[in-house]
Formats: structure tokens, C-alpha cells, sequence
């Protein structure tokens, strides 16, 4: 069977079971279980509404690492999920919160990292985060579903200790927003998990060259692992280089599906997805 009508067999596979490889490019620090600090308590108890996601994508001892902030509501996600179990209850429209960020407020973000006691009354400040990416609208409405996210560069050497909490505070117009405290994650385990993790943050950073050579790596050394030539593809697509893309993506679900055997089910949503959206703009007419 060849590798597109496998992708039609599997079309209808779970979301909850089909990111696969895209787990096998991430540690399994980054699932360590948050910590809510009582000042964070205390400022959404204070100031309910908007909330700050955290977390980090660490690199190698000498390369950068990234953190990424995402600003979104959680009591609005609530509301809507409670709304839709009423069944035949009430159906009264969820009002988005409206806020001001400037892109100063990004900007600004403070990262600290706390006492043992999780308490943040002399915090630590990290050095060294520079704003790479954010929102460019100022003026924002937060529905139940929206979701904004800034990305951060910041030198691995400068992150605390493995386990160490961080949160992060962001200061808008009339807002003070506490992100949640989290674990700096430990570095990855394996030579392979810090390639990958290298490959991942350059592809984050749009540095497309470097993601491929990085990914080229990968492949060379570990040439039955799909993981590589995922990353690949994704740089090629990031260089505009289609065609390129989209051959490497199948060679990642070949890759995959050759892997079956050694316990592994459905092929992963993300490289079929990948797969889809690629041959539907490469060949309109086919899709018909």
C-alpha cells in the first residue's frame, strides 16, 4: 500500500493519539507537572480575567533558549465549556475581554525565579530575554478562544537550576498579569534530544538554514529516525521550497510507518496535515 492511501486509511485517526513525532521532538521535562504560587493566587483572585502561559524550549549549554508566553483567558474558556454541557439552558453570548498591549508591554515582561518557598518576595530577575516575536495589535479582545503568544530568546547559561520555579509578570495599561510558576526544565537526556531540541528552537526562530543543516545532522546520524526529516520539512516550507517540502514530509511517513512494528499505531496528524495542505496548493486541479 503506498504511503498516500495509507494517509487516506488513517485520515480519521484521534487527535489525542496522532502527535507522535511531534512528542518524540520534545523532552519530557516540559510535562512536569506546574506549580501555582500564592502570589499568582492572589492576582488572579484580585484581577480575574487574563492569564499568562509559560513555558521554556531549553538548548544546548551554549546555544539559546526560548520562552514562550501566551496570553489568553481561562475563565472565558470556562464560561464557554460551561455553557455548552447546559444543554437547552441558557445561551447567552460569552463577551470577550478587551485589553491594551502595546508591544512595550511584551517588551517588558518580567521572568523571576522564586525562593524555595514559591514565594516571590526577592525574586530573581533572568537576565537576558529579548523579545523575538509578538503580537503586533495593541488593542486586544479575548474570546474563549483566542489565544496570543510572544516568543523570547534567552541564554541557556542564564536560566536557573533544573527544577527551579519561574513565573513571568506582564504590565498593560490598568493590567498586572501573573503567568503560572513552572519548573526550568532539565536539559534533554539524549545527544538525539538535544539535536532535536536544537533543530526545534531554530525552526521557532524562522532561522530556516540553519534548521535544515541542523536536520541534515539528524539524518545522517540517526537515518531511520522520522523526527529528521520532519524538521527538514518544515525548513524547506519555511524557505518557501514547496515541492522539496513535501517529498520530505512523506519520507518522514514512510519513516514512520517502517516503525510500526516496533509499536507505534497511527501516523502522526501533524505530517499528514503537513501532506494535505501541501499537494492541495502544489496540485488544485487534483483535489477537484
Amino acid at each position: 500500500m503506498s504511503a498516500l492511501n495509507r494517509i487516506r486509511v488513517y485520515w480519521a485517526v484521534p487527535l489525542c493519539a496522532a502527535v507522535l513525532v511531534s512528542a518524540c521532538c520534545r523532552s519530557r521535562e516540559e510535562s512536569a507537572e506546574r506549580t501555582q504560587a500564592p502570589a499568582v493566587q492572589e492576582a488572579r483572585a484580585a484581577k480575574p480575567g487574563a492569564d499568562l502561559g509559560l513555558s521554556f524550549s531549553r538548548g544546548g549549554p551554549t546555544d539559546a533558549s526560548l520562552i514562550v508566553l501566551r496570553l489568553f483567558s481561562g475563565d472565558l474558556r470556562q464560561m464557554e465549556l460551561d455553557k455548552a454541557s447546559k444543554k437547552g439552558g441558557q445561551t447567552t453570548p460569552v463577551e470577550p475581554i478587551r485589553l491594551s498591549v502595546p508591544r512595550e508591554a511584551w517588551a517588558k515582561v518580567e521572568f523571576r525565579a522564586l525562593d524555595r518557598a514559591g514565594s516571590p518576595a526577592a525574586p530573581r530577575a533572568l537576565a537576558g530575554a529579548v523579545l523575538v516575536e509578538a503580537p503586533e495589535t495593541e488593542s486586544v479582545s479575548l474570546g474563549p478562544r483566542d489565544t496570543l503568544t510572544a516568543l523570547y530568546r534567552i541564554p541557556t547559561a542564564n536560566l536557573p537550576p533544573p527544577g527551579t520555579l519561574v513565573l513571568a509578570e506582564m504590565k498593560s495599561p490598568g493590567e498586572v498579569i501573573l503567568s503560572e510558576a513552572i519548573p526550568v526544565p532539565a536539559p534533554p537526556e539524549t545527544d538525539m534530544g538535544l539535536q532535536l531540541r536544537q533543530a526545534e528552537i531554530q525552526l521557532k526562530l524562522k532561522s530556516w538554514s540553519e534548521a535544515g543543516r541542523s536536520a541534515d545532522l539528524i539524518v545522517a546520524r540517526y537515518p531511520d529516525e522520522p523526527a529528521g526529516y520532519w524538521i527538514k520539512g518544515q525548513a524547506l516550507e519555511g524557505e518557501g521550497r514547496d515541492t522539496d517540502a513535501l517529498k520530505t514530509y512523506h519520507a518522514a511517513l514512510e519513516k514512520f510507518l517502517a516503525k510500526k512494528d516496533a509499536g507505534r499505531h497511527e501516523p502522526p496528524l501533524p505530517i499528514l496535515i503537513k501532506i494535505r495542505d501541501l499537494e492541495e496548493k502544489l496540485f488544485p486541479a487534483a483535489k477537484k
